[in-house]
């Protein structure tokens, strides 16, 4: 999967945002190679929540206000 450059400090250390109810403490073991791939969000979500997260800078944004 190709990274997303991030708008802010121009890096392309960025991840998706997963929302929604993760089961942390279940036995899915096969998860945890996945690990890194995104950051979780949440389980609330609204119209507005930014689906991108640089690891480098801490910035979060969406997606459609980048293209």
């Amino acid at each position: 999967m190709k990274k997303l450059t991030c708008p802010n400090c121009k890096k392309e250390n960025t991840v998706p945002i997963v929302y929604g109810f993760m089961d942390v403490f279940g036995e899915d073991e096969e998860d945890e190679e996945d690990e890194g791939d995104y950051v979780l969000g949440g389980c609330v979500v609204n119209d507005n929540d930014p689906d991108y997260f640089c690891r480098g800078c801490g910035h979060k944004w969406m997606h459609t206000d980048t293209e």
